[in-house]
């Protein structure tokens, strides 16, 4: 990541660096990659409570022998069913991984909706004698207090991370025709684990505004920059339409973020 001080050096007022947070503890994933992370904890709860139900309802010792294979197929089966679905409904997002009642709900659905294709394909496979109604009951109990557990863990820990921007997040140039961004949007982007590597602030039109973009472009091409964010304000919309023809020539995305009292018309919207 980009050091606070990459931009200090720009002539003017039109680069200004913001303070970063070098001091910051920082979790392993970052906020695009929580979706991933959560997927994958699924996946490996679901085979470890198959494993787990095998070991307590046969006897330890012949818990892994040979029909063990069957078992691992039919977790594995379950798995890729139950992860389809959530993945289906988008509720491994961050934003859905918050929202207890919506998981729980989905999680229980899901999760018995599984369970059925599966009851209902052991006996078309001839593995029933191997697949008891213990093991699958007990899979199932397992499995289900696993998952929600994962999601209440989920509940608890994101909105803390959240909050204290532990998350790693994509290093991003902010441009807008503020002298600086407000506090609140600030600790905003830092809670989704944004860093911030410098802030522009470009004139409403002539050359000055001209002058700012290539330095914008010039930090880009020279450091890890992975996204610009465009500060839009009604106010101040006749540069929107230049910085973001001038900005085309990046290979990277341009977020458009309303500032100002356009701000107002996103505040708590639902999606």
């Amino acid at each position: 990541q980009i050091a606070p001080e990459s931009a200090a050096g720009l002539p003017g007022s039109a680069g200004r660096a913001l303070i970063g947070s070098g001091t910051r503890w920082r979790l392993p994933i970052s906020y695009g990659g929580i979706a991933s992370t959560a997927l994958c904890i699924d996946l490996a709860l679901i085979l470890g409570s198959a494993t787990l139900a095998k070991a307590i309802y046969s006897n330890i010792p012949d818990a892994f022998a040979g029909e063990y294979s069957h078992t691992l197929a039919a977790a594995i089966f379950v798995a890729v069913l139950f992860v389809a679905v959530m993945r289906l409904q988008r509720l491994y997002s961050p934003t859905r991984l918050m929202v207890w009642d919506d998981q729980a709900r989905s999680v229980l659905g899901a999760w018995c909706g599984a369970f059925l294709i599966l009851a209902s394909g052991v006996f078309s496979w001839g593995v029933s004698h191997d697949l008891s109604r213990g093991d699958v009951l007990l899979f199932w109990a397992i499995g289900v207090a696993a998952l929600l557990g994962h999601r209440a863990a989920w509940r608890f820990a994101l909105p803390r991370a959240l909050e204290s921007g532990a998350l790693r997040g994509r290093t991003i140039v902010s441009l807008t025709c503020e002298e600086r961004v407000p506090p609140e949007f600030t600790e905003n982007l830092t809670r989704h684990g944004y860093h911030t590597a410098a802030h522009f602030c470009m004139p409403d039109g002539g050359p000055g505004a001209e002058e700012v973009i290539d330095k914008v472009i010039s930090l880009c091409r020279s450091s890890v920059i992975e996204e610009v964010m465009l500060f839009i304000d009604p106010e101040h919309m006749s540069y929107v339409r230049e910085a973001a023809r001038r900005l085309r020539v990046l290979p990277l995305p341009v977020t458009l973020v309303p500032f100002g009292t356009l701000a107002q018309l996103f505040h708590r919207a639902r999606y």
